[in-house]
């Protein structure tokens, strides 16, 4: 029970942690990756934000540097200046460009001609075909866009701000100053974050920043990426990525809006999720220990009433009446305890009346029984006797017959008696065994030897060669063994033989007697081992009796069956090494 209740126990504990830690490491994951989702949707919006941010700004800084008279004035006199005119626009442009910040800034004529740039001079006389990327003609006032790749002087597209610069409503030329699609720019944007970026117009990759996995975004993945939902897991490189994409709500001039993806690597959360889910186990392993302990320790606690009555059971069935549970302070083990104990003692004291009564109960047979025995002799002897005394003549020559005759059935029916007497007193006193080890080849050949005659006469066949070691009374296991052989040669008449076998059964060993009589009847089989039950003229029916008491000693058993001969077989079984409580 104490197994039983360990492993019902280990069940109900160890089932619940596995579920637990197994759902909670889910739980954990699932959080963790809906917390990224809204990271990377919030990273998203502010990286939106800051694009729109900047091309605010770039659309103010060319509003408020047009507005400037030296632009002006510099294109009036430009008639006057010449060759000068074009070194004073580009050092003008410089300037402004430093003072401001502009990344980028050039000064392009109505005809797409560049006329200088701040961060390239010598880029003067390139051509922009500004009327397809801008339509410039109908910029009449300032303005800004995000723009791709399509001015050659600007290989990356950006954001860009455009204003013109003006006289009596006529357009001298154009001021722009932008902010390009780089790796810097696309860090910025995205807060600074150290997150892979990358900006893309028609499916075609614009600019991106070095740590973005490139080299993994086949066709078919950009197109999942670009036709997904707006923030997708995808595994790149041997590692996981959520990949969020934006679109920028921001005026664009190209072929097609601008979209920003960004690349949140997934092996940190991988890697923090596997080390909660390995603390988990250990804390997991750790109270199922502990919870193993405490069920082995509960179920000892539970148990132990229990096994403590069964193991008092025990010694009560081997006879051990003394035995007690002891008794445990409250609780429902302590009353279980107290109410075996109890019982324990009621059985006692029932077990002692009932014996008290068996005792009373057999010496009044036997007070019956030795009066009847003794009483019917005695009816002859006193008739006997009375005959004597009636016949009694002086001289009379027929009272020597009468005497000889009265006095040969006194001496007979006082031998009955005395044999009878002789029967009873040996039934009373059969001795304790006194265990020791000895063979049974010798415990045969003594049993034998009681028979002389019958023996040398071929009448008892005994097998004394076989050597087999036991442990009882040898003595009295001889009585035994010479009350059967006895019982067989009477059984059989004049004629009568006996055959006595040894059987080898493990622990046990079996003495088999048989002889040639005429059998047992199936109502004598019945009674046999019961006090003077006897077929034979002047038994005294305690042999078979006295025979059974001390195989029972020697933890064993006799019984009787039909042999193959026709007669009686006789099975004393005994044990090899009798228990303790046997050696008593």
């Amino acid at each position: 029970m104490k197994k039983r209740i360990f492993f019902a126990f280990v069940v109900v504990a160890v089932v619940p942690a596995v579920i637990t830690i197994l759902a909670a490491n889910m739980f954990a994951r699932q959080e963790l990756e809906e917390i990224r989702r809204r990271n990377a949707t919030t990273g998203l919006a502010r990286l939106d934000a800051n694009v729109v941010e900047d091309l605010a700004a770039m659309g103010s800084a060319v509003k408020n540097e047009v507005a400037d008279s030296r632009w002006r004035r510099l294109f009036l006199r430009r008639w006057q200046l010449g060759s000068v005119f074009q070194a004073q626009l580009i050092d003008q442009l410089v300037e402004r460009s430093a003072q401001a910040g502009w990344v980028f800034s050039a000064i392009i004529d109505t005809d797409g001609v560049v006329l200088g740039r701040g961060d390239r001079p010598s880029s003067f006389g390139d051509t922009v075909d500004y009327r397809t990327v801008f339509g410039t003609h109908a910029i009449t006032k300032a303005t800004a866009s995000a723009v791709s790749p399509f001015l050659p002087v600007w290989g990356t597209g950006g954001l860009l701000g455009i204003a013109p610069i003006t006289y009596d409503d006529k357009t001298l030329a154009f001021l722009l100053v932008g902010k390009p699609f780089t790796a810097d720019n696309l860090r910025n944007w995205v807060g600074g974050w150290a997150i892979p970026a990358m900006i893309v117009a028609s499916g075609e990759i614009l600019n991106l920043t070095p740590d973005v996995p490139q080299e993994q975004i086949s066709p078919e993945t950009f197109s999942a990426i670009y036709h997904g939902p707006p923030v997708t897991s995808m595994n790149l490189t041997g590692r996981r990525f959520l990949i969020g994409r934006k679109h920028l709500t921001v005026p664009t001039s190209g072929k097609a809006p601008l979209m920003m993806l960004l690349f949140f690597d997934s092996a940190p959360v991988d890697a923090a999720t596997a080390k909660l889910f390995y603390a988990m186990l250990a804390a997991g392993g750790l109270g199922l220990l502990l919870a193993l302990i405490f069920g082995w320790l509960v179920a000892r606690l539970l148990t132990r009433p229990l096994d403590d009555i069964v193991e008092a059971a025990n010694r009560i069935s081997d006879g051990q009446w003394d035995a007690d549970v002891i008794s445990f302070s409250g609780g429902d083990a302590g009353r279980m305890a107290d109410a075996f104990n109890r019982m324990i003692g009621d059985l006692r004291r029932s077990r002692d009346r009932l014996i008290q009564t068996e005792r009373l109960g057999a010496w009044r047979d036997a007070a019956r029984k030795v009066a009847h025995e003794i009483k019917n002799p005695l009816s002859p002897i006193q008739v006997s006797a009375e005959d004597l005394v009636s016949a009694y003549k002086p001289g009379d020559p027929g009272f020597e017959k009468i005497l000889r005759q009265s006095t040969a059935t006194i001496i007979e029916e006082v031998a009955a008696i005395k044999r009878f007497i002789d029967e009873f007193s040996s039934f009373a006193r059969t001795p304790r065994p006194v265990f020791a080890r000895f063979d049974i080849k010798d415990l045969l050949s003594d049993a034998a030897s009681s028979f002389p005659t019958e023996h040398r006469d071929g009448r008892i066949a005994v097998d004394t060669t076989r050597s087999l070691m036991l442990t009882g009374d040898a003595e009295l296991l001889k009585q035994a063994l010479v009350n059967l052989i006895k019982n067989g040669l009477e059984a059989g008449g004049a004629k009568g033989a006996v055959t006595v076998t040894v059987v080898d059964e493990d622990d046990q060993v079996q003495i088999i007697v048989d002889d040639t009589g005429p059998g047992i009847s199936g109502e004598m089989k019945a009674k046999l081992f019961t006090p003077y039950a006897t077929s034979k003229p002047g038994g005294t029916g305690l042999g078979l009796v006295i025979l059974q008491g001390i195989a029972v000693d020697h933890g064993g058993t006799v019984t009787v069956r039909e042999s193959p001969d026709g007669g009686a077989r006789f099975v004393l079984q005994l044990l090899k090494n009798p228990p303790a409580r046997e050696q008593r």
